[in-house]
C-alpha cells in the first residue's frame, strides 16, 4: 500500500471562510491570542488553516520521500524518525558535487537549484574536467567571475589539476569566488620541484612533508632532495613529475611543450647501450635551433637538459667519450652549454 499522509490541510477549499493574509496579519488577537467572548468563524478557520497547511505539507513530504506513512496516531518518535529519513532520501537525490562543463581557465557549473545571481557565502563544489593553465573564472549561473586562491590571488598553471574536487565560496565584497584550502602554487618552490607527494598533519597540529614518494629524504644533515636513476628502455613520455630525473639507457624521450612546464625544469640523460633520441614539441627547439627538430645523444654521451618555459631546451654539461670525440660540436664547459 502506498504511503499515506494523515495530516490534512483545513480550510483550503475554494471560497473557504477564512481571512485574507492581510486581514490575518492585522488581527488584534494575533499576538496575545483570543480572549473571552464571541469568536468569529473566519478568524478561527484562519488559525486552523495556517497550522494544518504547514503540517500537511510536512506530512506529504514524509510520505513522498521516506516511503513511510505520516500517521496521526500520537507517535511523535516515529514521525520524527520518518521525517529524518525523508530528509536523507531527499538530499541523496542531489550529487555531492557538480561536474565542470566549461573549458580550461573558464569553468562552468550547473547548480542543482539554478541561480541567476550570487549571494555572499554561496558555495560551489565541482570536479575539474579541464586542468587550468593560468588565471581562471567560474560561472555557476550568475555569470563568470574570477576564481581565486583562499588569499585572493589569481590561480597559477596547474593549481586545478584534472579530476580535482574544488570547493569555492563567493565573497560579495570582492565579487569573486575563493577556493577553500591551499592550491599547488601556494607551496612555492617545493611544489614546482615536485618534492614530496603532499603534506600531512603529524597529529600534533603541525603541517609536515610526506616523503613516501622518494623525492626527498630526511638525514642527519637535514632534508635533502633525492635524484634516483630511471632506467630508459623504449619510449618514455616525459612529464612534470620527471623533474630532476636521471634517465640511463637507450630509447626515445618525448618531451612536453615547454610552456606547460616552468623555467628551470630539468633532467639528465646517459646514453648507455645505444643512442637516445629526444623529441621536442613541435613548438620547441634545442638551444635556439629549429622548432620540432629531434636531438640525439650517441652511445656513451651524457647531458643535462633544462627548459626555459618559453620554447627552448638548453643542453648543459654535454660529455662525449673518446670513441666519439670527433664530432662537430664545440663545447664551453665553463659556461656549460653548447655554442
Amino acid at each position: 500500500m502506498a504511503a499515506q499522509n494523515q495530516f490534512l490541510a483545513f480550510g483550503i477549499g475554494s471560497g473557504a471562510n477564512v481571512l485574507t493574509p492581510a486581514q490575518y496579519a492585522a488581527l488584534a488577537a494575533l499576538g496575545p491570542g483570543f480572549a473571552t467572548g464571541i469568536l468569529q468563524s473566519n478568524q478561527l478557520n484562519s488559525v486552523l488553516r495556517q497550522a494544518s497547511f504547514v503540517s500537511a505539507m510536512i506530512g506529504q513530504f514524509i510520505a513522498d520521500q521516506s516511503g513511510n506513512s505520516a500517521l496521526d496516531d500520537g507517535n511523535l518518535a516515529e514521525l520524527e524518525g520518518n521525517f529524518e529519513l525523508a530528509l536523507r532520501s531527499y538530499v541523496s537525490l542531489y550529487p555531492a558535487y557538480e561536474v565542470d562543463t566549461g573549458v580550461a581557465n573558464a569553468y562552468v557549473v550547473a547548480m542543482p537549484v539554478p541561480v541567476t545571481a550570487y549571494t555572499n557565502g554561496m558555495q560551489v563544489k565541482f570536479r575539474v574536467a579541464h586542468a587550468n593553465t593560468g588565471a581562471s573564472t567560474l560561472n555557476a549561473g550568475g555569470g563568470a567571475v574570477a576564481l581565486l586562491s583562499n588569499t585572493g590571488v589569481a590561480l597559477a598553471a596547474g593549481d586545478l589539476p584534472l579530476g580535482a574536487l574544488v570547493n569555492a565560496t563567493y565573497d560579495s565584497a570582492l565579487g569573486k569566488f575563493l577556493i577553500h584550502g591551499l592550491v599547488y602554487s601556494q607551496f612555492g618552490a617545493l611544489a614546482l620541484l615536485n618534492y614530496g607527494n603532499g603534506v600531512q598533519n603529524d597529529g600534533s597540529g603541525n603541517l609536515t612533508l610526506k616523503l613516501a614518494d622518494g623525492s626527498m629524504r630526511l638525514t642527519g644533515a637535514g632534508l635533502q632532495g633525492n635524484e634516483p636513476i630511471t632506467t630508459l628502455s623504449g619510449t618514455v613520455n616525459v612529464a612534470a613529475a620527471n623533474h630532476f630525473a636521471n634517465f640511463v639507457g637507450t630509447g626515445t624521450l618525448n618531451l612536453p611543450q615547454t610552456t606547460s612546464l616552468w623555467n628551470g625544469f630539468c633532467f639528465s640523460v646517459v646514453a648507455n647501450g645505444g643512442s637516445v633520441t629526444l623529441n621536442p614539441n613541435a613548438a620547441d627547439g634545442f638551444g635556439g635551433t629549429g622548432a620540432g627538430s629531434p636531438y640525439t645523444l650517441n652511445n656513451g654521451q651524457t647531458a643535462l637538459f633544462i627548459c626555459d618555459g618559453n620554447g627552448n631546451w638548453w643542453i648543459f654539461y654535454l660529455t662525449t667519450p673518446a670513441s666519439v670525440a670527433g664530432n662537430s660540436y664545440n663545447y664551453a664547459y665553463q659556461a656549460g652549454f653548447i655554442l
